[in-house]
Parts: C-alpha cells; structure tokens; sequence
C-alpha cells in the first residue's frame, strides 16, 4: 500500500484543463456567446416594454 501511494505522489500531476479548443472552434463559441446574449437582451427589452 505505502509503495503504491509514494509512486502517486511521485508522478506529476496532470492538469484538469480541457483540450485547447482549435481556433476555429473557438470563434464558433464566440459567435454562440453573442447570439445567445442577443437573444437574452431581446427578451428583457420584450418584458421591460409590456
């Protein structure tokens, strides 16, 4: 058990980050973020006018 242990705490451990999006993927979720926030203003301006 101990030796099992040590030779985790001896690895480098590896960081919980995602794939580095490629860029083109990245603008996709750029251009999804700006529609959706679109969308949300046009809904709170709808419901401010009634």
């Amino acid at each position: 058990m101990k030796a099992a242990k040590e030779k985790e705490a001896n690895e480098p451990a590896k960081p919980v980050e995602e794939e580095p999006a490629k860029p083109a993927e990245k603008q996709k979720l750029k251009k999804l973020l700006k529609l959706k926030k679109k969308r949300m203003l046009r809904l709170l301006n709808c419901r401010k006018s009634r």
